[in-house]
């Protein structure tokens, strides 16, 4: 059985209550923020100036540190996130495989994956 959400937060795993889930959720892209400041001053602006490859091995070596820290803090089950039933139903008898969690998700990312492909496609008007 995985683990509630409660205990899989970080203020639980800190010692606080629910009440604290809010400030410190919203408070997390800042924190990731100043983590990646000291990271990058303390860390990977001694790599300047040399082969880019040694930054690049940095950065890789530090989301696997990073990432075995969360797994020995949190587990490594993820919480399962279960869809909606309604979005789960097939949308037409022909096409059961069309779901209305399906169409969603074309909604969502497809605009996304097209604004990134138009801003990498060089410009050929000149």
């Amino acid at each position: 059985m995985p683990p509630s959400p409660r205990k899989a937060s970080s203020a639980h795993f800190l010692g606080l209550g629910p009440q604290a889930q809010a400030p410190i959720s919203s408070s997390a892209p800042f924190l990731t923020a100043i983590l990646g400041l000291f990271v990058e001053r303390l860390l990977i602006r001694r790599l300047y100036g040399g082969d880019p490859l040694y930054s690049l091995l940095l950065t890789f070596g530090l989301a696997y540190v990073l990432e075995d820290v969360a797994r020995a803090i949190w587990g490594a089950q993820s919480l399962p996130f279960p869809i909606p039933s309604r979005l789960t139903t097939p949308l037409s008898s022909e096409f059961f495989f069309l779901t209305g969690y399906r169409i969603f998700m074309v909604i969502l990312v497809g605009p996304a994956i097209a604004r990134l492909v138009a801003k990498r496609t060089p410009d050929i008007r000149d």
